[in-house]
């Protein structure tokens, strides 16, 4: 005749007579099986059934699920003589009388994976290696079917924590909310959320950890009590902390000794470690760490409500770390853009702040940095009375490293342009310039020249710059295109000199492709064509307000469209009356 053996945790065994076609187990005391006191059983649970003489046991929808032998069930399952059930934490042997008895406490602590399913496996379905087995001291239980359980619609069944556990998670929580009001800095809560792991779980030892860095590892940002000898840090098994993080497991094993994940970790052994629990800090939207707590005394051990309050704990901690991140973020974006509202101060006082004068010619120049500074640069610099250094030139990129590196060549180019003997010379000691101060990416477009005041003669270079335009008083235009490569590309370039005249009347003009190439919606550009017709149409204008008509009607055209590359224009224009 076969019977049922009941062996609960920390409880004697009870023998189960078969004597009806349907025996129920569970925690409610209606059930034949009465399994009070252990929060990882439901209160119908699973039952047995009779067909002939073959028994079967179904799990009824329980929360944590029925296992026989250690193997989740899906449907009924015929048990046989010997087999284990393991409902929660009790263990249901199916014997026939003369069979010899378990001795001994058997602990029925389970894998517990997502209600009613089987545990996940490597990353939850996404592949990978298989966790090591498990044994009975360890429970796994995935985040959803926690934090799940607490945002049920009321009057729901709860998918999760019982009405004890509830209560105990929704009183700790409430506290966790108070004390993280207010805005702290981000050590702040991670003290503050170790105060509130102390009061949920009572560790004797805790850490708290975080996914830092590019790729992302792990970093112990704040524990509590003693790592082990000669270690700095609390350390953790990787199997434990793949479940944690790749599968988004809450982890409890109430015997670290029997929990073949523990194995090799000496500290672990050293330190007696009794009871451990690691949960995923998951701030809605991601895991960005977790928190492991341990209890080192004997005869201690943490439950699966510990398991589940400490989840929820480490919810809402999660959320309050990301909004202290957040606000650090902005702090730095705060302070990097007072950062570069004075480097664009500092480099706008670096191109001319205003035209020099410069006798028989009238000179403007403008510059407008797409970001806060810019790799644009101008230059209008008088030699001596009688010549002038133009230029305008382009570093390749945009930001702060373009702006270092037009920095460095307005620096050179005034340092150098006395003491060459020309504008090709000039050209061969930029190109070593923005060959040793650029990186393997960078190059410098420029077209500078030198005008002869009295004879109106340019003597220019164009390294891979823009043609320069020059708009003859009766309304030709010529492109002054010749020249060599940009700077920085190759390293001992000689570039050809190039001339052109300028006679009174006449007008040239120097610009970056920022204004050529700046688009509309459409992404149709701005061209040099259109540039051209409004140099012709109003080339008789004064040279500030033809500046602006140009930045105005580039603007005009562009629309909502964002402005992509910074826009620089100067104009040099030769006074006097144009010959008949």
């Amino acid at each position: 005749m076969p019977y049922l053996l009941v062996q609960r945790e920390g409880g004697d065994a009870l023998r189960v007579a078969l004597d009806r076609s349907v025996l129920r187990a569970g925690r409610s005391a209606s059930n034949e099986i009465h399994l009070s006191g252990d929060p990882t059983v439901s209160r119908q649970h699973a039952e047995f059934t009779r067909d002939g003489d073959r028994w079967f046991v179904r799990d009824t929808e329980s929360r944590s699920g029925t296992r026989v032998n250690g193997a989740p069930i899906a449907r009924a399952t015929e048990v046989h003589r010997g087999d284990r059930i393991f409902i929660g934490r009790t263990i249901v042997h199916f014997l026939h009388e003369g069979d010899p008895e378990p001795s001994g406490p058997e602990s029925g602590h389970l894998h517990e994976g997502p209600s009613g399913q089987p545990p996940a496996q490597g990353t939850g379905g996404r592949g990978g290696p298989p966790p090591l087995p498990l044994t009975s001291a360890s429970v796994t239980v995935h985040l959803s079917e926690i934090v799940g359980s607490v945002r049920a619609e009321p009057g729901a069944a709860p998918a999760g924590l019982e009405l004890a556990s509830r209560s105990r998670a929704f009183e700790i929580l409430s506290r966790l909310a108070e004390s993280f009001v207010g805005r702290q800095d981000l050590d702040e809560v991670l003290g503050m959320s170790l105060d509130m792991v102390q009061r949920a779980a009572s560790p004797d030892r805790a850490a708290l950890m975080l996914l830092e860095g590019s790729p992302p590892a792990l970093k112990v940002r704040a524990q509590r009590g003693a790592a082990a000898a000669g270690e700095s840090e609390i350390r953790i098994s990787r199997t434990i902390t793949e479940a944690v993080l790749r599968d988004q497991q809450a982890v409890l094993t109430s015997d670290a000794a029997l929990d073949p994940r523990f194995a090799g970790i000496e500290s672990v052994i050293l330190q007696g470690v009794r009871s451990a629990l690691c949960v995923p800090l998951w701030n809605n939207r991601e895991v960005i760490g977790l928190i492991y707590a341990d209890i080192l005394r004997p005869a201690s051990s943490y439950s699966r409500e510990d398991l589940e309050v400490l989840t929820l704990v480490a919810n809402l901690a999660a959320i309050k770390i990301e909004n202290a991140r957040l606000y650090l973020r902005e702090q730095k974006m705060k302070e990097l853009e007072r950062e570069m509202a004075t480097a664009a101060k500092i480099q706008q006082r670096l191109l001319p702040a205003s035209a020099p004068p410069f006798d028989g010619y009238e000179l403007a120049g403008r510059n407008v940095p797409c970001l806060a500074v810019g790799g644009d640069y101008f230059d209008m610099q008088p030699l001596d009375a009688a010549r002038l250094a133009v230029a305008v030139g382009d570093v390749s990129g945009k930001g702060l490293g373009a702006a270092l590196l037009m920095a460095v060549v307005q620096g050179a180019f005034r340092a150098h342009f006395g003491d060459v003997a020309g504008v090709p010379d000039l050209a061969f000691r930029l190109n070593h310039v923005v060959l040793t101060n650029s990186g393997d990416e960078q190059f410098f477009t420029l077209f500078c020249g030198e005008i002869d005041g009295p004879a109106g003669i340019l003597r220019y270079v164009n390294a891979g710059h823009c043609p320069a335009l020059l708009v003859r008083a009766g309304g030709t235009v010529e492109r002054l295109h010749s020249g060599g490569m940009a700077l920085g590309i190759l390293p001992g370039i000689r570039f050809a000199p190039m001339e052109a005249r300028l006679e009174p009347g006449d007008l040239l003009a120097l610009y970056s492709d920022g204004i050529t190439e700046a688009a509309d919606a459409a992404d149709a550009e701005f061209g040099e064509e259109r540039l051209t017709e409004l140099l012709r149409l109003r080339r008789e204008d004064p040279l500030d307000r033809l500046l602006e008509a140009v930045l105005d009607e580039v603007r005009t055209f562009a629309g909502p469209a964002p402005q992509h590359d910074d826009m620089t224009l100067v104009l040099v224009r030769r006074s006097g009356v144009p010959r008949a």
